[in-house]
């Protein structure tokens, strides 16, 4: 989005995460982006395999010979260049010697035009001379073979235990200059532009885990499908297999079972039972209420035990709640400059709306 670079940090072995956080660090602005880098990590890995798969490399080495034939085609055409500058300065040079030297004018004028050759001449030589030194590397009949054998083994050496992270970060780089990533909203999907070298440009779509089922690009359509199913009598099995048919898939980018189903269906009748008045209520991850304040998420969990935030504990989780009128609140309270000791105002720290259950 801003063009900055992401940083990756890593929870576990198979955590890890690319986040854009240069504003917020500089300027206290809202994060950019960020999402779990794992699919990301799969797609990179899985065309950079293609690209040095065996059939890629009989095409590599192929345009490889199609290069090193063109390159003595251009250097044949540059030493035709320099003979034929040769040749002209050579005629150049019999002229000026054939003339009278008592005819001042026409010597001179075919004096300056000999030196006018030679000027060429030593041009070409030099531009053949430059072509030449920009050396490719020759690849023997040996050094081929070596190439072809290699290449059928690397997949196993990239996943073997003695290949360690930085081999791979240096054959990834030898192939890729940068990745662009846009993600889209707060929907699942993320834009990648893949820029490799030489100047090719690939482009891709995958899919990250999102906190909510509404974030869903397709929720509307998975509710209606569930809901429309149900009321004719379908199992939770049925339900979640055809969703898998249809290419749905689940807010963690996985496909659809009974349990979820199920989970779905109680959520949609909950919201159901919700009040008029308490429907613009919004519930939101700890994760996520912080990316939309921009704040870190310690400082957030701090907010709640202070009683600066309304949440309630649901199993392992923190759910906050916070409609469009209490965010407005938290965003005064993130904007605002405490300077040293002094207390925040009790307005930015008393919630506006309580937790409907606490009302109950």
């Amino acid at each position: 989005h801003c063009g900055r670079h992401m940083s990756v940090s890593y929870s576990g072995r198979s955590k890890e995460r690319l986040a854009c956080d240069m504003t917020r660090n500089q300027w206290g602005e809202k994060q950019c982006q960020s999402f779990n880098a794992k699919s990301l990590s799969d797609l990179a890995q899985s065309l950079l395999l293609q690209a040095i798969a065996p059939a890629s490399i009989e095409l590599s080495l192929q345009a490889f010979a199609n290069l090193d034939q063109d390159r003595r085609v251009i250097e044949r055409q540059h030493m035709q260049s320099v003979e034929r500058a040769q040749y002209e300065s050579d005629v150049a040079y019999r002229r000026y010697e054939e003339v009278d030297p008592s005819n001042r004018l026409v010597a001179a004028e075919l004096e300056r035009r000999w030196e006018q050759t030679l000027r060429e001449k030593k041009a070409t030589e030099e531009t053949l001379d430059r072509f030449r030194s920009q050396h490719q590397e020759k690849l023997t009949p040996s050094r081929v073979s070596q190439i072809e054998k290699l290449s059928s083994d690397i997949p196993r050496l990239w996943n073997a235990e003695t290949t360690t992270g930085i081999d791979r970060q240096t054959i990834f780089r030898a192939l890729v200059e940068c990745i662009v990533v846009e993600t889209v909203g707060r929907t699942e999907y993320v834009h990648l532009t893949i820029r490799w070298s030489g100047g090719f440009e690939s482009r891709h779509r995958i899919m990250k885990p999102v906190l909510r089922f509404e974030w869903l690009e397709s929720a509307p359509e998975i509710r209606k499908l569930i809901q429309r199913r149900k009321g004719e009598g379908k199992t939770h099995a049925e339900v979640s297999a055809e969703l898998n048919r249809e290419g749905y898939h689940s807010a963690r980018c996985s496909a659809f079972t009974p349990v979820i189903v199920s989970s779905l269906i109680k959520q949609f009748r909950a919201e159901e039972n919700v009040k008029p008045e308490e429907r613009e209520l919004a519930s939101w991850g700890l994760r996520d209420l912080a990316h939309e304040l921009g704040l870190r998420k310690e400082t957030l969990n701090t907010w709640r035990r202070r009683g600066w935030v309304h949440a309630m504990k649901e199993s392992t989780r923190w759910t906050f709640w916070a409609d469009e009128e209490e965010l407005k609140r938290l965003r005064k309270l993130v904007d605002h400059n405490r300077q040293g000791l002094q207390k925040t105002p009790t307005k930015l720290t008393t919630p506006i709306i309580n937790h409907p259950q606490k009302n109950a």
